[in-house]
């Protein structure tokens, strides 16, 4: 049987949005839902290796103040989207660790003597944080993705 393309072909143009709708801008509450190892390829137009990271993910419970919604993007509907942020394990100068330390210790106010680094990471689920969206323009007209750019305690 083939498609029927005409229930796809019978659409308004006007009912359908300039842009991709993606989390706006601005800072929202979130808890810290787990973390996982991965593998990123930030080199990959160079050919370079790829680059160990910890990805910790976050659960928006509400937008900020400062949030302003465009017409495509319906205000509440933020609430349970999952957002992540990498870390990078490999800087020679041990930044993304550094800066793990400081998400646990300063921003999660997690214990952190003793721990190894798994269980660090372990001891920040469900953390009440505060995230910083700046959206990244992907390479389509009009498509844009979460770009969590900081970590902040919940205040």
């Amino acid at each position: 049987m083939a498609l029927d393309f005409s229930k796809y072909l019978g659409v308004e143009v006007d009912s359908i949005p300039k842009s991709i709708p993606s989390l706006p801008g601005g800072h929202y509450h979130a808890d810290v839902q787990g973390w996982k190892g991965a593998e990123r390829d930030y080199d990959k137009a160079n050919g370079g290796p790829k680059t160990p990271v910890i990805e910790v993910s976050f659960k928006i419970t509400a937008a900020d103040d400062d949030v302003e919604f465009p017409a495509d993007f319906s205000e509440g509907s933020e609430v349970g989207k999952v957002v992540t942020k990498d870390y990078r394990l490999n800087d020679a100068d041990k930044a993304g660790l550094v800066m793990l330390r400081r998400l646990a210790e300063d921003t999660c106010g997690v214990s952190v003597k003793g721990l190894a680094l798994p269980d660090m990471l372990d001891a920040m689920k469900g953390s009440s944080v505060k995230v910083w969206n700046d959206p990244r323009p992907g390479q389509e007209e009009g498509q844009f993705f979460t770009n969590i750019k900081k970590v902040l305690p919940p205040t």
